[in-house]
């Protein structure tokens, strides 16, 4: 049912509603007319005049702002993270802008706000491979009614032989451990998904719900987190789902909102992160975020991007982050996801069934359905031996992994320790 031409879909209730635009995949057929919805806020997807600052504690960011000719944009002053726009008239380069900002005291650190993306959309640039997406309605042979358990095996069977999901079935199931996806947010009310979630946070419009809905331009990446954290509560069936919403529905963020999300997900429990989105700047910000995070003992799981290329794309490419890339249902590279030195893991990544919003469920490919693999395989370890430390986390799931070099010589080396084995991470101390 994968098809040609691009589309999304979205659901009316329990009812099935097509939408054909320019989204993730899709064929020709009826197009039914949608209000085109209103842009999301710049703090969410509009970077292009941003700038990510951090200030020395008691500084007043308006009276900079004031004085720089900028607008104080948005701000999390608990950390003193504040994000400035310059004006429209304003034609001075953002890098050197940064610059001049960094050798004023009071700033700790300035950078521009680059924006950050999903790699399945393509209402944004940069990865020349946009996976296909497909719903799966009733009359498929993929569809998994409601009723049903998502924990079992029956969903995603392929992955679930390749990862070794059905003998780890005897052991805890991640009870309690707190699992943060950031993403488009999650459908809260998704009947199969709603037992396993906790009350999240809207980076984007903090006085929001982290509802996934769409509120983009296109919608191409409506459902993205949802998809995401499905993945994790069928690996992890007892974790806790932490939902932050830092992409809007066509997938695009800024650093700005994903530093502030992390933050915040760290600051409430979140023992594992999925960051199932990137961008090729190597954003200090972030990194330093990131870094925090490792040192109070969270685990961070990234995707490593679609373009399928031998590239970095962050927050994947630092070193702090398990760096997850995709293959198919034979253990071979997925033709989209990239590859490199950087990787650590690799996950089925390659139709993909999921929770989707609306209360039903779909299939999606890309590296960031591989990541929550992962991700709810580190949430697995973490409830199985409690003590052990982010890094011995990690440890356990590259001791245990599958080398695949043999069935991709061309990437030998490129794809981390191999294919993520749960089983045996399980009984790695």
């Amino acid at each position: 049912m994968m098809r040609s031409t691009f589309a999304s879909f979205t659901l009316l209730g329990l009812g099935l509603l097509s939408l054909a635009l320019n989204g993730c995949g899709g064929s020709s057929g009826t197009i039914t007319p949608t209000p085109t919805p209103t842009p999301s806020p710049l703090g969410s997807n509009n970077s292009a005049r941003g700038m990510v600052l951090l200030l020395q504690p008691g500084v007043d960011p308006a009276f900079l702002a004031r004085e720089y000719g900028l607008t104080l944009d948005d701000s999390d002053p608990s950390n003193n993270l504040y994000r400035f726009r310059q004006r429209d008239d304003d034609r001075e380069d953002r890098g050197s802008l940064a610059d001049r900002l960094k050798k004023d005291a009071r700033f700790t650190d300035a950078e521009p706000d680059e924006g950050v993306r999903c790699p399945e959309g393509n209402s944004v640039m940069g990865d020349p491979i946009h996976v296909p997406f497909d719903f799966v309605d009733t009359s498929d042979s993929r569809y998994t009614p409601l009723a049903s358990s998502f924990t079992s095996t029956t969903v995603n069977p392929a992955a679930s032989s390749q990862l070794g999901l059905t003998s780890s079935r005897s052991v805890k199931r991640a009870t309690e451990v707190i699992v943060a996806v950031l993403d488009t947010g999650v459908q809260a009310s998704h009947p199969t998904l709603s037992s396993h979630l906790i009350s999240g946070y809207n980076a984007i419009t903090p006085t929001s719900l982290p509802d996934d809905i769409a509120d983009g331009t296109q919608n191409t990446a409506l459902g993205h987190g949802t998809m995401v954290a499905g993945v994790i509560a069928q690996i992890a069936p007892d974790a806790k789902i932490l939902p932050i919403r830092v992409l809007n529905a066509d997938g695009t963020g800024s650093v700005f909102s994903v530093v502030r999300g992390l933050r915040w997900a760290v600051s409430h429990g979140a023992r594992i992160v999925n960051l199932s989105f990137g961008t090729t700047t190597a954003s200090r910000t972030l990194q330093g975020a990131i870094q925090e995070a490792r040192k109070a003992g969270v685990v961070i799981v990234a995707s490593v991007g679609n373009a399928g290329k031998e590239l970095k794309d962050y927050p994947a490419g630092f070193s702090d982050a398990i760096a997850v890339a995709a293959v198919d249902s034979a253990d071979k590279k997925a033709s989209f996801s990239n590859f490199g030195s950087h990787i650590t893991l690799a996950a089925p990544g390659t139709n993909i069934t999921s929770t989707y919003v609306g209360g039903g469920f779909a299939t999606w490919a890309g590296t960031s359905f591989a990541a929550p693999f992962v991700s709810g395989a580190a949430a697995l370890v973490r409830a199985a031996s409690p003590n052990l430390d982010s890094d011995k986390v990690a440890d356990a799931l590259c001791k245990s992994a599958r080398s695949v070099d043999t069935l991709n010589p061309s990437y030998s080396g490129k794809l981390g320790k191999g294919v993520l084995s749960i089983s045996g991470g399980l009984n790695v101390k």
